[in-house]
């Protein structure tokens, strides 16, 4: 499956966040293999996802125990992905 480039301006935003900023946002989808979150600030939807892994320290079936769409979350940028999905994994 291929992703579409990211925008120049969500690029830009991207390039804003770095390791360790804590970013808040709002759960837009929960998925199998995780959560995408609309950042604030963010000039596109979705622009944070966060892996199973990160999403609970305790051991889990499905983000969807953890958090709900529409959910106000605070998490820590792990990394920066702007050039090919255009996301801040958190």
């Amino acid at each position: 499956m291929t992703h579409p480039l990211p925008s120049p301006v969500l690029r830009e935003f991207l390039a804003t966040l770095r390791r360790g900023d804590e970013r808040s946002g709002v759960v837009t989808s929960i998925e199998n293999f995780g959560v995408f979150v609309d950042l604030d600030g963010a000039p596109e939807p979705s622009a944070g996802f966060i892996p199973p892994p990160e999403v609970s320290w305790k051991r889990i079936s499905s983000c969807g125990e953890v958090v709900t769409m529409g959910q106000r979350v605070t998490a820590a940028v792990l990394r920066v992905d702007a050039e090919m999905r255009g996301q801040a994994v958190l």
